[in-house]
C-alpha cells in the first residue's frame, strides 16, 4: 500500500538542463544574435574625430572657439581624450580652467593639489559666509527694516560664487583623479 507522500515523489520528473547556458525563449535567441552581428558605426559624421583633426574650424567649432591649436597638438589632445576616456565637456572645462597645458611632446592635464585645497578652503569660508546671512535673516525676520529681497539676492550672489569656485578649483582635480585612478587600474 503506498501513501500520498510516496505517489507524490514518484511523479516528480527530474529535469535536465544545461547549466552553462540558460535557456531562452526563441524571440530573446533571436535578438543575442542579431546583436552579436552588430558591428559599430562607422566614425565619419562632420565633428568626428578624424574630421576634427583635419580641419581647424572643425576643432574649434567642437571644442569652443578658443582652441586654435596645430594639426599635431589636436591630434595629441584627441588621443588623450580616448585614453583618458575625457568627455568634450571635460576637455573645454580643462581649457577654460587652463589645465590643459600643451608641451613638445603632448598634451597634458595640470589640475594642481593646492589649488583644490586653496579651492576648499575658499569653499568652505564662503559657505560659513552663506550660513551666518541666513542665520542673520532668520533673527532679523519679524523687524520693521527687514527687506527679504537683499538677503535673498545676497544669498544668491553666494551659492553662484561658491558655486565657481567648485566648477574652476575643484572639479578638475576631482576629474584629473578619476583619470589617474582608471589608469592605474587599466594597468594593474
Amino acid at each position: 500500500m503506498t501513501t500520498d507522500k510516496d505517489s507524490s515523489q514518484n511523479k516528480i520528473v527530474p529535469l535536465k538542463r544545461d547549466l552553462a547556458r540558460p535557456t531562452l525563449s526563441p524571440g530573446l535567441e533571436e535578438v543575442r544574435r542579431l546583436l552579436q552581428e552588430v558591428e559599430p558605426a562607422p566614425d565619419n559624421g562632420p565633428m568626428s574625430d578624424a574630421s576634427v583633426i583635419e580641419d581647424g574650424y572643425v576643432f574649434r567649432q567642437r571644442f569652443g572657439y578658443g582652441f586654435n591649436w596645430s594639426r599635431r597638438h589636436r591630434e595629441a589632445l584627441i588621443q588623450l581624450k580616448h585614453e583618458k576616456e575625457l568627455t568634450d565637456a571635460e576637455i573645454k572645462l580643462f581649457r577654460r580652467t587652463g589645465n590643459l597645458l600643451r608641451t613638445p611632446l603632448g598634451i597634458k592635464l595640470t589640475a594642481d593639489n593646492w589649488v583644490a585645497v586653496w579651492g576648499i578652503l575658499q569653499l568652505a569660508i564662503w559657505i560659513g559666509a552663506l550660513i551666518a546671512l541666513l542665520v542673520a535673516s532668520l533673527l532679523d525676520w519679524e523687524t520693521p527694516s527687514f527687506r527679504p529681497y537683499k538677503a535673498a539676492a545676497l544669498s544668491g550672489a553666494l551659492l553662484a560664487f561658491c558655486y565657481a569656485i567648485y566648477w574652476l578649483h575643484i572639479k578638475p582635480w576631482f576629474i584629473q583623479r578619476r583619470v589617474e585612478q582608471a589608469s592605474k587600474n587599466r594597468s594593474a
